[in-house]
């Protein structure tokens, strides 16, 4: 790596997927710039994952005790353990293209960009064109635009970046006290309402389709992906993101309900039975949510960085500098 191009810590987060972990250690192997280091946090009971990092030299290893609904606590536990200026983060199931790493810091030569995200494959019909034109938006009716893994052709401003392929600058996130993870249940939001604080620093929050990974999309730790606890804690999760980070008065908060609304009974004239199923779901994690929201919004205090003790734990390491050399020591 040369001296210009900033060091890079990889964190990835897993549970009870150590095939998973093994495919994604190997695919590090190959990049075009290696990492400064690799860090694998499990919340696994067994030793599976262990036994398979513990093949892979100079991949640290870290047990997170809290387990399955905990993904972004590991998160800040790979942060607690990291050094590099540039902290990026994978999900086990997804496989870095070899010039990944290469093309997530490229965009880090503008001293004003705080973070950025890349491109995650599904091997969809059109992925690459579908959606090109909203890729990581947030709309005026307070839904998001994903669409990432769609090929823009050039870098956007975005204003969030997917969770299994995202990275920050160390002292962007040593300003913020690192992510906050008190989303529940899948803990779908974390990853948003993370880029979303960045952007209210003033950083740039940049996504760029030359940093490459597979999403594989293996197996959930508990449940089928895009079953009703997904759509129960999808909604749930976004209430409470709207409201600590906009207001329970905002347009987006009002604009959301009434779309969401309108989105049910259109599917409920489509489909009843099944329609009112999800839409039962649907309302509960709305209530759910702006219960939430009242809970986090009183515990924030109008502040968008973490101020807790985990918070301050991070805001202390992420705000030291380390040499390579202690790094090395």
């Amino acid at each position: 790596m040369s001296d210009s191009r900033p060091s890079v810590s990889v964190i990835v987060v897993t549970l009870n997927r150590p095939d998973c972990v093994r495919q994604c250690l190997l695919h590090l192997q190959k990049q075009t710039v290696a990492p400064l280091e690799v860090i694998v946090v499990d919340g696994s009971k067994d030793k599976r994952t262990s036994d398979i990092v513990a093949q892979f030299e100079d991949v640290q290893y870290i047990e997170n005790p809290l387990g399955y609904g905990h993904m972004t606590h590991g998160r800040n536990l790979g942060l607690l353990a990291a050094h590099g200026q540039i902290l990026a983060f994978l999900d086990d199931d997804s496989y870095a293209h070899p010039t990944w790493l290469e093309k997530i810091v490229e965009p880090y030569s503008d001293a004003k960009v705080g973070a950025v995200g890349g491109r995650a494959l599904r091997g969809t019909p059109d992925e690459a064109t579908k959606g090109a034109d909203d890729i990581g938006t947030f709309k005026s009716y307070g839904f998001l635009g994903g669409n990432f893994g769609a090929d823009s052709l050039r870098d956007l401003d975005v204003f969030h970046l997917p969770g299994c392929n995202m990275s920050f600058r160390r002292d962007v996130l040593s300003e913020l006290g690192g992510l906050r993870d008190d989303y529940t249940g899948t803990e779908v939001r974390e990853e948003t309402d993370v880029c979303c604080r960045v952007g209210k620093l003033g950083w740039r929050v940049v996504w760029t389709p030359f940093s490459v990974v597979d999403h594989v999309a293996a197996p959930q730790a508990k449940g089928k992906r895009l079953d009703w606890r997904y759509h129960y804690f999808s909604r749930r999760n976004h209430i409470a993101f709207l409201g600590r980070n906009f207001g329970l008065r905002s347009l987006y908060m009002r604009r959301y309900f009434f779309r969401t609304l309108r989105g049910a009974f259109k599917r409920f004239a489509e489909r009843p039975k099944v329609a009112l199923f999800y839409f039962a779901i649907e309302i509960a994690g709305f209530f759910a949510g702006l219960s939430a929201a009242l809970v986090l919004i009183k515990r924030d205090k109008g502040d968008f960085r973490r101020r807790d003790t985990m918070g301050q734990k991070l805001r202390d390491h992420l705000g030291h500098n380390f040499s390579k050399e202690t790094i090395k020591a």
